[in-house]
């Protein structure tokens, strides 16, 4: 289908790839009223909508920033269309803390995955001087400035942020002052970012779980009380052919939850992060049961439980395997 939007030709040869890829399915362009003047951008205020037909409404909330816009969110399909790494998390009797979970454990994930489609946005020519001048002047006028009463919490939270929008305009140096305790976090998190290869979904796993364990020790630091990250965000595990003929003991532990008559904790051995959950009825958790199940293969585990990885070397997008 041809967009209404006047995109340039390296971006709509994209979305031609992807339209013909889909067919008869369509990604179907439709502007949007963004919630920031023109002369702002928010990379995450679009989004795409699976219609009832199976079509994809891809929504350009600025269509002054359209070429951004769409071959942003299209990356991100093509990444999601992939056998790729995902993240969710467990969830928790108070709902501030779900939505702590959820919001840190999506924000850590966009993170890696936006620096990791950074070169291809700089060689489609959509992350531009005008671009990147919005995106930055979201942040000069919308991001409150740090000062002495801002909780540990929330600089955590807004080094995210910060770090996030890095990926898109590299750090800048005179946010330094503006959020000085923000940026020192930021520039932490963006060392740890730019020192790190992202072509396979086993270094991108590596990496999120790399800055899953900066803020467990941050938040352990400041004596902040929230739910374990390594316990409840779930990372969804990245195996070889090899590992897959493994057995469970090998790679896996599984730990009942709290007050919980059947469901169990997977984490993994040796980064000790929870992959997911699983349910395993009262009459399968006697003790040569358990064995058994430790027994299995990987690949037997995860078709009984029904759990999805990510293959380990496979590439985060086409174009890396090239």
């Amino acid at each position: 289908m041809t967009s209404t939007f006047n995109l340039s030709a390296p971006v709509q040869n994209l979305l031609d790839q992807f339209q013909k890829e889909m067919a008869p399915k369509q990604i179907i362009l439709q502007e949007k009223e963004s919630q920031f003047p023109a002369t702002m951008l928010d990379p995450e205020e679009s989004q795409m909508i699976l219609t009832k037909t199976g079509d994809i409404e891809l929504f350009v909330p600025n269509p002054r920033f359209a070429n951004f816009i769409v071959a942003h969110e299209l990356m991100h399909l093509q990444q999601e269309g992939r056998q790729s790494v995902q993240i969710s998390y467990v969830k928790q009797n108070n709902p501030q803390f779900s939505q702590f979970l959820d919001q840190i454990g999506q924000e850590l994930r966009n993170i890696v995955v936006h620096q990791a489609m950074h070169q291809q946005l700089l060689e489609l020519g959509v992350l531009d001087d005008d671009v990147q001048q919005a995106i930055q002047k979201l942040i000069d006028e919308k991001l409150p400035v740090d000062d002495s009463t801002t909780s540990a919490l929330v600089i955590a939270m807004k080094a995210i942020q910060l770090a996030d929008t890095f990926t898109f305009v590299g750090s800048v140096d005179q946010w330094q002052e503006k959020f000085a305790k923000s940026m020192k976090v930021a520039a932490e998190l963006w060392q740890l970012v730019t020192t790190a290869n992202l072509t396979t979904n086993r270094q991108v796993r590596a990496l999120i779980d790399q800055l899953i364990n900066y803020f467990a020790e941050y938040f352990d630091k400041f004596g902040l009380q929230v739910p374990s990250l390594a316990d409840n965000l779930l990372l969804k595990p990245v195996l070889s052919e090899r590992q897959l003929k493994l057995s469970v003991r090998q790679l896996f532990q599984l730990w009942r939850q709290p007050n919980a008559a059947t469901t169990y904790l997977v984490k993994g051995i040796q980064d000790e992060q929870a992959i997911s959950l699983i349910e395993i009825p009262k009459d399968e958790q006697q003790e040569a049961a358990m064995l058994a199940i430790y027994d299995l293969s990987v690949q037997a585990f995860l078709d009984k439980f029904a759990l999805n990885y990510a293959p380990r070397d496979l590439p985060v997008f086409p174009e890396d395997e090239q």
